[in-house]
């Protein structure tokens, strides 16, 4: 007979890998829609290359200050398989920051996957169906909940001091 420390760190880790497994498979099947497009086409190419700014109207007009989302939008309009992963390394971390700052439980961990869907509809339209809306929206939140889980991980433990460079990169996103 398994420990229950033991089967309960198996049944976590299985919980995060079919989490990963449904979300890249969730992606692989998402039809591109609106601003996908056009990030797809020959704009949203002129405005990579053109450090997101375009003069005339048709590029957009001016940069939208979502660096890290525009590109995020075209690598993964451009690249399934990466759209695959980034798709499920996001979703997936988001849950485990939900899941790690509620206290790590059981019913933390089903109650953090059961979130997706207590969405509103809206939110879902826009966010977990839409390529662009997600790029927009769910890595900004990840590193954000990622930043507080350093932080609480901080107040119970002394931090390692190679750690300011990734918190200094969370800063950094905060700026975008």
């Amino acid at each position: 007979m398994l420990n229950p420390k033991i089967m309960r760190n198996i049944f976590i880790k299985l919980m995060f890998l079919a989490s990963f497994v449904y979300f890249a498979c969730f992606r692989f099947l998402m039809i591109p829609s609106g601003d996908d497009y056009f990030w797809y086409g020959e704009n949203g190419n002129y405005l990579l290359h053109h450090f997101f700014y375009g003069p005339q109207n048709i590029y957009g007009g001016s940069s939208n200050g979502r660096y890290l989302g525009n590109l995020l939008e075209i690598i993964t309009m451009h690249k399934l398989s990466v759209a695959m992963i980034v798709y499920a390394v996001f979703w997936t971390l988001l849950l485990w920051c939900l899941w790690y700052l509620s206290r790590k439980t059981i019913s933390s961990l089903l109650l953090s996957f059961l979130f997706i869907f207590t969405l509103q509809d809206a939110f879902i339209n826009n966010v977990l169906t839409w390529n662009a809306g997600f790029v927009n929206y769910v890595p900004p939140i990840v590193l954000s909940l990622i930043y507080i889980v350093i932080v609480d991980h901080g107040t119970s433990k002394k931090l390692n001091k190679f750690m300011i460079i990734p918190v200094f990169i969370l800063a950094l996103q905060r700026l975008s």
